[in-house]
């Protein structure tokens, strides 16, 4: 047992002697390995965009913060005439600029170009400044994901960033059945902040824009109030990007409805919770045209031509009375038993329909 401590010593040294330790000593001037970064923990460190989002935008230099927006429309896999509703999925992209945010050491080289850019957890928004995007009249909508979420978060040498996400909406629309089966119906996408762009005191008066049920063909048109005082403070501007408008992926097919092109897009400020500030948006509008072949060969056509038999009436002779009434009380019911199977298209509405006069 005496031997035992010196057995163990002669077993380190001959272990320490056969697999020496490298120690590297720290450079602060060292490049980063981006395989061993934390972002998150690098990022954050001595940024000031972390200890107060909403205060960092008030005081950003006295000017509004500019989110710029680009969408790629890849499906609409649903358009729901009893609840109202549409289903679509979208490619989001959102940029903007963050001036303000401290960057470590060493992560971008000093002649990199500002095309040069890291990819981040997007779970870093949490704690960064980042847009407070909604869909006002979203229903549900969802991040896509797989084995991961589908979203990005791209961080560019000159301090921009660019979140991008698939994501999954379904919008509530107000539909009018006034024209049917020779409608239009329009859903319109917003994309809002819940930041207000403006604050101190103001006036509105409204702007004439579109609402449900009027024009031509049921079109749609709405009313929206807006901020016009020009000498509050505003915080933050939503727009589209300059070069990249929405765009719809060709091979988007609807069974029911032909999508409306070139499609109407925009931003602006609407007054949002009484005066509680306006908040900036950007939309576009999905008018849906309603295809007439369906109801060409199962309504028009068919009842043209039962309207045309019963005519046939009025070519038998005057004492085939039971003849006449046979065959006006047949093209009767054939005219209603055609008509009531096609009452199911559309939920009823207290209102008469273009279908409903023919």
């Amino acid at each position: 047992m005496r031997g035992l401590p010196i057995l163990i010593s002669v077993s380190l040294i001959l272990f320490f002697l056969l697999f020496p330790v490298k120690v590297v000593p720290q450079d602060d001037g060292q490049k980063i390995d981006y395989a061993k970064l934390d972002l998150n923990k690098n990022l954050l460190k001595g940024s000031r965009w972390s200890i107060d989002k909403m205060k960092k935008v008030l005081v950003n230099k006295g000017e509004k913060v500019k989110v710029y927006h680009a969408v790629e429309i890849v499906d609409i896999s649903k358009v729901d005439v009893d609840t109202m509703s549409i289903r679509i999925e979208i490619h989001m992209r959102q940029r903007w600029e963050a001036d303000e945010m401290q960057l470590p050491d060493g992560l971008f080289a000093d002649n990199d170009p500002p095309e040069v850019f890291i990819q981040a957890n997007p779970k870093i928004l949490d704690s960064l400044w980042s847009p407070d995007s909604y869909i006002p009249v979203a229903r549900d909508t969802k991040i896509a994901s797989f084995t991961v979420q589908q979203s990005v978060v791209n961080i560019f040498a000159n301090r921009t960033i660019i979140y991008k996400a698939r994501l999954y909406t379904i919008l509530g629309c107000m539909f009018d059945f006034s024209w049917y089966p020779l409608d239009k119906q329009m859903c319109t996408l917003n994309i809002e902040s819940l930041i207000s762009t403006v604050l101190g005191s103001h006036r509105t008066e409204p702007e004439p824009m579109a609402r449900f049920g009027s024009g031509l063909y049921g079109e749609p048109n709405r009313t929206e109030t807006f901020i016009t005082d020009t000498t509050t403070s505003e915080l933050v501007e939503y727009m589209w990007e300059t070069n990249q408008q929405p765009v719809v992926y060709s091979n988007l097919k609807l069974l029911q409805y032909d999508l409306h092109f070139p499609m109407k897009y925009g931003n602006g400020s609407a007054l949002r919770w009484g005066r509680g500030g306006s908040y900036p948006y950007v939309n576009l509008d999905f008018v849906f045209e309603r295809q007439l072949g369906h109801h060409m060969i199962q309504v028009f056509i068919p009842t043209t031509l039962v309207v045309i038999l019963s005519w046939f009436s009025f070519w038998l002779g005057l004492d085939a009375i039971p003849g006449r009434i046979s065959l006006l009380i047949t093209c009767m019911l054939t005219l209603v038993t055609m008509h009531s199977g096609m009452k199911g298209a559309i939920p009823p509405v207290n209102y008469i329909k273009v279908k409903t006069t023919f």
